[in-house]
């Protein structure tokens, strides 16, 4: 059936977006033994052009499927329902372009902005994954330093109506991160303190682009005040500034309408 073509072919594209990606993760390891030859050297420039190739044709496939899979789910499945396997597996790879998109560079090499669409049309269609997209959002959060920003960004780029259910979920679970193990002495053996200092950042982050929900979910954070971890301190106390600047904002607006009126 056709079903089955579709997800023949998502998963062809699945493995070979994640076979490269994986590459790319090991690239500094490779690039460290060196090239002895300049015939070396150019095979190298002619496997980077081929694969940068390779992988931003993957990407566009796989946003063009997850935004499809999205628009059509009545066509697609039975009864609407969607086959969470194959739906989750434009995320699945988005999460290792995330992973790879450090810095600059490195996120247009990796198609970081198709694997945000592709995520947020997964979320804004198929709520019944949203438990599992959270789980492997808060996991790339504790894993890498830069990621706080992106999920920012990735909230920006879902549905708000009636609310911002993705951010929503990720401030509440980071409002239960259990914040015993940090260590301040350094022995951080399990890297939970490390965790917790890439995550910080995304509370700010968050509201600095949606303050107005950071506000409505401020009781599920403010407790971390009394908390160790001076990242995840500070990070909540620059959340209250931007909430309070774009509250004097919206307030100087307010009276400039006003005495407009009147």
């Amino acid at each position: 059936s056709f079903r089955d073509a579709l997800a023949c072919h998502l998963y062809m594209i699945f493995s070979a977006q994640s076979a490269l990606e994986s590459e790319v993760k090991h690239a500094d390891k490779v690039s460290s033994r060196g090239r002895s030859s300049k015939s070396k050297n150019n095979d190298t420039r002619l496997e980077e052009t081929v694969s940068a190739e390779a992988r931003e044709g993957c990407a566009a496939a796989m946003l063009v499927a997850a935004t499809t899979m999205g628009q059509c789910k009545s066509r697609l499945w039975k009864r609407a329902v969607p086959d969470e396997d194959i739906v989750a597996l434009p995320c699945r790879v988005a999460y290792q372009m995330l992973e790879n998109s450090n810095g600059v560079f490195a996120r247009k090499a990796s198609s970081g902005d198709a694997a945000l669409q592709m995520i947020a049309a997964t979320v804004d269609s198929t709520p019944c994954l949203m438990n599992t997209i959270i789980a492997a959002l808060v996991d790339l959060l504790h894993s890498c330093e830069h990621m706080a920003p992106l999920v920012a960004e990735l909230c920006c780029l879902v549905g708000e109506e009636p609310n911002n259910c993705l951010a929503h979920e990720l401030l509440r679970e980071i409002g239960r991160m259990d914040t015993q193990a940090y260590s301040i002495s350094g022995n951080d053996t399990n890297g939970k303190a490390s965790g917790i200092k890439n995550v910080a950042p995304f509370i700010s982050e968050l509201a600095a682009v949606r303050p107005r929900i950071v506000l409505a979910n401020i009781s599920i954070i403010l407790p971390h005040l009394d908390s160790e971890p001076y990242n995840l301190r500070s990070s909540i106390i620059h959340a209250i500034g931007h909430i309070i600047v774009e509250n004097v904002k919206e307030e100087k607006e307010k009276s400039k309408s006003e005495t407009s009126l009147n």
